[in-house]
């Protein structure tokens, strides 16, 4: 890994994306299909201490899938800790949740778009501005 390389890291989405073909060969695919952010925490630390120019992370819908009661929660709580974790070490992107046909939606986690919106609007509140992530951002979702 090289300090201009920018690390791809999250779930299918990442893992199945020609990100280098898409973007450019800096960018380095670190994803990992059905990873949900407890899994994530597992492996992250790994790769947010070595060179790299940014970290940009896409997870949560797998976290959705499990269908427990408090897997919004345990994914909000399991990204500010990883991002507050880390966000002194590294440049951190956060994409969120992004929408997926609604049919799916409703056939696989069992919500809807609106509430996914929903999901990422609390996940954009949990970043006030504070010193100690100042190298954290969310990207803006459409």
């Amino acid at each position: 890994m090289k300090e201009s390389d920018i690390l791809l890291v999250g779930d299918s989405i990442i893992e199945y994306g020609l990100w280098d073909e898409y973007l450019g060969e800096n960018f380095k695919n670190r994803g990992l299909g059905g990873e949900t952010t407890a899994g994530l925490k597992e492996w992250f630390p790994r790769i947010a201490e070595k060179p790299h120019a940014a970290i940009i992370l896409l997870i949560g819908i797998n976290n959705l899938k499990s269908g427990e009661k408090n897997s919004i929660n345990r994914y909000l709580a399991d990204m500010y800790e990883l991002c507050n974790e880390y966000s002194g070490k590294a440049k951190i992107f956060l994409v969120g949740i992004l929408p997926i046909n609604e049919q799916m939606a409703q056939e696989f986690i069992h919500c809807t778009n609106d509430e996914l919106e929903k999901i990422n609007e609390k996940l954009k509140k949990k970043w006030p501005i504070q010193s100690n992530m100042s190298n954290m951002s969310m990207l803006g979702l459409p």
